[in-house]
């Protein structure tokens, strides 16, 4: 208590207008932190090293900045996950109850994961509270009150990771992470945490209460360099874990009522190339307080979000009066030094541009809704990364959001298996934070694990290597046979109808450093499920291989209005695959789950009244590494009547190129055998008057 009391004390003098030198004060050390569930077994591991830095007000109406480390023998408490049905866990760190005359401070995190399929993990919502002791905020002007900071609807510390194969989050270098202001008197105040070293498992831990292999952080790793060479543990390339934060946005009309609303997490991903020739990639997030601008119309909406000076996102809608649709995305951003680094072009601005679209689709007066991340490209080097998206851009009431129309992607209903699951009963927490001015400390019923027993002293815990086997390469598979696929509306009728052979060509990195290609087949079983609804339709294909779990969702879209009034396409296609060594031999992320989409395809388009029909193989890009070919198809995603049949057929041009081949081949024998019986006719015919001619002239000779 001492220790941390002079700790505190010599932390209050540094302050931002007079900080202490960083070389005085080095990195807080590591604390290794857990929950155990009620069966004793830990269920949430953190090692974390971290600073807090917190703005106040001082009794001059001046802010300061004062700095204290996370103790790494704090208490901890906190709730588990229990079964594939809860997708968060929380865990509680306090550093009150050590030195209560030091007052009450601690942090709170909630880790989430996606639900159903429970493939990532990341840390959705943290939560400080400190109390304005003077000892630490010196003249401080509201003494001795507790404070709540927070940011939530975020997604840092993105992790890869399932029931089948869990991973832990590890990073060395320093994050920051930017909590919203504090509720105080007089204004704002902001608070910021420093995590200098974090490993996390949040889900899945073993039953040995160790952190499974490590997903690293791309900050660990120089990013003007290449990756370093494969070793006995495989480097594995991932998205660096950006701060997501979510805004909600909002547009007002020349009377001054809300016209158009949003809320979303936006990231971009923009390719540029480096002063040395190479090509990398740009990545900064839409700040959640960006300026708003924009115009709202009786059947055009256009929503302007500016940040960073030279940066915006713009979102164009139209609507017909029944239904809307985003139909343009425009980025602009500049090269500047901080998110373009060693840029060849630094400093110039450029604008990619993404029109004739037709998203979204949804009634006049409904919000559209979409929580799942969704990925756009814009123009030739802009992806955007979309999170927890909801927009309404016409028919706003009272400055709310209508009843939400949920994209596809959101009704899936894949479940991954539980291995080994038993019964746990839940840990419970009593008592939650209270709001910013009535903090109490809070009980616990879940155990606590002591300050002795956190493993103080104890090494980090680290990860045997992982040695990958070499399995036999496996054969190409052959072209894919066709399935045969139905979806069926709440009353129990067919809505969409597909017959395809459906194959996925996946490039990935092997353990020499080269590309490999691994190829799989969609089967002709699988299971089916998809909804159908005015103008987009969906159909959801789930397939095991290996006892792994894939699924291909494809989109489809009909438009009302522009050049492909009257006509449907492919909009989108998306998949979710893991990396078998059996399909990818000699892969470097073995067993890894990939998810690739294409949110702007525009392929198999056909007149509503009839099918799409295409006998030829056609290859459709998803992206830059994935490329599926589709053949013997015939589609019909909207309009089907109670026969269950499909309309007549509108042929694809490969088709009828097809068809003329075929009929060339199946006829070229009967045309061969007519081409020689008339050329054998010519030639008996031809010498026989030959003949008849060399007699007449005989005849001739003897009569003369």
């Amino acid at each position: 208590m001492l220790g941390l009391l002079a700790r505190l004390v010599l932390l209050a003098g540094c302050i931002v207008t007079a900080c202490c030198e960083a070389t005085s004060n080095p990195l807080p050390p590591v604390g290794h932190f857990y929950v155990e569930n009620g069966g004793g077994e830990k269920c949430i591991l953190l090692d974390i090293s971290a600073t807090f830095h917190v703005e106040y007000l001082r009794t001059d109406n001046t802010t300061d900045t004062v700095s204290y480390p996370l103790p790494n023998n704090s208490y901890v408490s906190g709730i588990c996950a229990h079964g594939f049905h809860e997708q968060t866990a929380v865990m509680n760190i306090s550093f009150s109850n050590i030195a209560p005359s030091m007052g009450h401070f601690g942090m709170n995190l909630t880790f989430s994961r996606n639900f159903p399929l429970m493939t990532h993990f990341w840390l959705s919502q943290i939560t400080i509270y400190y109390q304005l002791i003077p000892s630490l905020f010196p003249n401080v002007l509201y003494a001795n009150r507790t404070l709540l900071s927070v940011v939530s609807g975020i997604q840092a510390i993105k992790t890869t990771s399932s029931v089948i194969t869990p991973q832990s989050y590890l990073c060395k270098r320093d994050q920051e992470l930017v909590l919203s202001h504090a509720n105080d008197v007089d204004g704002p105040l902001r608070t910021n945490i420093t995590v200098h070293n974090i490993q996390a498992q949040p889900f899945e831990v073993d039953d040995q209460g160790t952190f499974s292999l490590p997903q690293e952080c791309s900050q660990d790793y120089d990013p003007t360099t290449d990756p370093p060479p494969p070793t006995t543990t495989p480097f594995h390339a991932v998205t660096p874990s950006l701060v997501f934060p979510v805004g909600y946005f909002s547009l007002n009309n020349s009377k001054g009522q809300v016209c158009l609303l949003a809320k979303m997490g936006v990231l971009f991903r923009v390719s540029y190339r480096a002063g040395n020739g190479k090509n990398r990639n740009a990545t900064y997030v839409l700040p959640a307080n960006s300026s708003v601008g924009g115009s709202c119309e009786d059947d055009q909406a256009t929503l302007s979000l500016m940040f960073t000076n030279a940066f915006n996102l713009s979102l164009s809608f139209y609507s017909d009066g029944k239904r809307f649709i985003l139909n343009s995305l425009v980025v602009g951003y500049q090269r500047n030094a901080r998110f373009f680094p060693g840029a060849q072009d630094p400093n110039t601005s450029d604008i990619q541009v993404e029109n004739d679209l037709s998203l979204f689709d949804t009634e006049v007066g409904k919000s559209y809704r979409c929580s799942s991340q969704r990925n756009f490209t814009v123009g030739h080097s802009v992806v955007l990364e979309i999170i927890e998206m909801q927009v309404q851009p016409f028919g706003v009431e009272d400055g709310q959001f209508s009843d939400a129309v949920k994209c596809p992607q959101d009704l899936l209903t894949t479940i991954y298996p539980l291995l080994n699951a038993t019964t746990t009963l839940p840990t419970k927490v009593t008592n939650t934070l209270a709001p910013a001015t009535t903090v109490q400390t809070t009980d616990v019923t879940d155990t606590i694990a002591p300050a002795t027993t956190i493993l103080t002293s104890a090494p980090p815990h680290t990860t045997p290597p992982y040695t990958p086997t070499t399995p036999p390469v496996p054969s190409k598979p052959s072209k894919p046979h066709q399935g045969h696929y139905v979806v069926k509306n709440s009353t129990g009728q067919i809505c969409l109808m597909a017959n395809m052979g459906v194959q996925f060509i996946a490039e990935y990195v092997k353990q020499d450093g080269k590309v490999g290609e691994g190829v799989f087949n969609v089967p002709e079983t699988v299971t089916v499920s998809g909804e159908c609804q005015h103008n987009v339709s969906s159909l959801t294909l789930e397939f095991h291989m290996y006892n792994a779990t894939f699924y291909v969702t494809f989109t489809f879209v009909q438009s009302n209005s522009g050049i492909r009034r009257g006509r449907y396409r492919l909009a989108s296609a998306e998949l979710s695959y893991t990396e078998l060594p059996v399909i990818f031999p000699q892969t470097i992320a073995p067993n890894q789950q990939r998810r690739v989409e294409n949110m702007t395809l525009n392929v198999f388009s056909t007149d509503v009244r009839k099918s799409y029909k295409c006998f030829a193989d056609v290859n459709v890009t998803v992206t830059k590494e994935v490329t599926m070919l589709v053949r013997q198809v015939q589609l019909q995603p909207f309009h089907v009547d109670k026969s269950g049949k499909f309309f007549t057929a509108e042929d694809c041009e490969q088709s009828s190129y097809f068809l003329l081949i075929v009929i060339l081949a199946s006829t070229l024998p009967a045309t061969l055998l007519i081409i020689a019986i008339i050329s054998c006719f010519c030639w008996r015919r031809r010498r026989r008057h030959k003949v008849i001619t060399g007699k007449e002239a005989l005849v001739k000779n003897l009569i003369d």
